[in-house]
């Protein structure tokens, strides 16, 4: 391995934003570990055991681990997602650009006493649905039955009603903010998303798709003024409509993540560019409601679904 390669995998990030402690993770040497499991052509896995030791992961590997997300057991699931997480903060080095790494080796940083406390807290705010080890419950036309069984009685008053019939809701309009919150992978899959989320008996006004192709966001910001009750919609647009204050999850319920992979078998959490939006997205806009941490935070009152 030449001296800008080892440099590269032994470079360290910032921890930043509120769901992560604020010190800088120390890196096991990627050179190190390497040279007892391989090299960089190889497809094999290198890991340490959990608690504290970084991990290093081929492409491969890592893609092969990600494969059945969403069939996962919770305690995996939410720990998987924050190295998920940590090795969107490696590619771009804290800092949201792009570095040059290894386009085969990556090099997750140790997680912290503080990260594993996140972890533990996130765990708790996972919606797990019944039966979720079978790859059946994730099909798209099970998504409206499960979400009405997740509301029971209260979907109809929260995801059709006139917004003055909602039980602890107030009468005045809550602009821009929806029951629930779908990202996804592209507009293709928002689109059909869109299709099943009408199946819960929600208008088509009261549903949004939200995604940036051929769609201005100013566009998208008027429609956001109406009785919003659903949106699902790409991370990025949901990102850009959050920070502009046009998006609100101050009502959120439920954090829908889709795990839907495409015909590459890339999925939100796979696709290089798309799994750095959404970890974006975590990060500023739904972990304060998720976690209730950050300034943001008006207690955690958001659960997050692995779809």
């Amino acid at each position: 391995m030449n001296n800008n390669k080892r440099q590269r995998a032994t470079a360290a990030v910032a921890v930043a934003g509120p769901p992560l402690a604020t010190t800088k993770p120390k890196l096991q040497s990627a050179a190190s570990l390497l040279e007892k499991g391989g090299n960089e052509d190889d497809d094999a896995e290198v890991e340490t055991t959990s608690g504290g030791e970084a991990k290093v992961f081929t492409l491969k590997a890592y893609l092969a681990k990600m494969r059945d997300f969403a069939t996962y057991d919770p305690a995996v699931q939410t720990e998987l997602f924050w190295h998920t997480l940590q090795l969107h903060l490696v590619e771009t080095g804290g800092t949201g650009s792009k570095q040059v790494f290894s386009n085969r080796v990556k090099v997750l940083p140790a997680l912290t006493a503080a990260d594993y406390e996140r972890i533990s807290v996130l765990r708790k705010r996972l919606y797990s649905p019944p039966n979720a080890a079978d790859p059946e419950t994730h099909k798209l036309n099970k998504l409206a039955p499960l979400l009405k069984a997740y509301f029971g009685t209260a979907c109809k008053p929260k995801l059709v009603h006139p917004v003055n019939s909602v039980p602890g809701s107030p009468s005045k309009l809550e602009r821009g903010s929806p029951f629930i919150v779908a990202v996804t992978l592209n507009t293709a899959r928002v689109v059909s998303m869109f299709e099943e989320l009408k199946r819960l008996g929600t208008s088509k006004a009261q549903i949004l798709k939200l995604y940036s192709h051929r769609t201005p966001a100013s566009e998208q910001v008027k429609y956001l003024k109406a009785d919003v009750r659903v949106v699902v919609g790409t991370p990025a647009r949901l990102t850009r409509l959050a920070s502009s204050g046009a998006l609100s999850l101050a009502r959120c319920e439920l954090l829908i993540v889709d795990c839907f992979r495409d015909t590459k078998e890339w999925s939100v959490l796979t696709n290089a560019e798309v799994r750095d939006e959404i970890m974006v997205f975590w990060s500023q806009i739904a972990a304060p409601h998720v976690l209730g941490t950050g300034p943001a935070a008006a207690g955690a009152h958001t659960k997050i679904i692995f779809f």
